[in-house]
């Protein structure tokens, strides 16, 4: 598991803060994920900014979870207080010499 921080302007001028940083986790992604990661893949709102642009069917979101499970590449995003789900992110290169990856879909 991995601790990173996640820093949001919307929600500090929401809060009316000049610092705020919440704490987030990463693990792989397993199946006690599906239900969430379903729900977000069948959200439009979410889902225009992400892949096909457009919210999967539920056979499309079963297909890419199974897919994501068989062949993993992508971690979950949660709160490290909660474990809330918020969202998930791929690992697209890790640096050996910084040990440093690049997140992106």
């Amino acid at each position: 598991m991995i601790y990173a921080s996640l820093y949001s302007p919307q929600t500090m001028a929401l809060h009316g803060e000049t610092s705020l940083m919440n704490l987030v986790k990463l693990w792989a992604l397993h199946q006690k994920d599906r239900a969430a990661v379903m729900l977000m893949l069948g959200e439009s709102r979410v889902m225009r900014f992400l892949g096909p642009r457009r919210a999967l069917s539920e056979d499309e979101a079963g297909s890419w979870f199974k897919a994501k499970l068989d062949n993993p590449s992508r971690f979950v995003i949660a709160d490290a207080e909660s474990d809330e789900f918020i969202g998930f992110c791929g690992i697209k290169e890790i640096a050996a010499i910084h040990r440093r990856g690049q997140c992106g879909q």
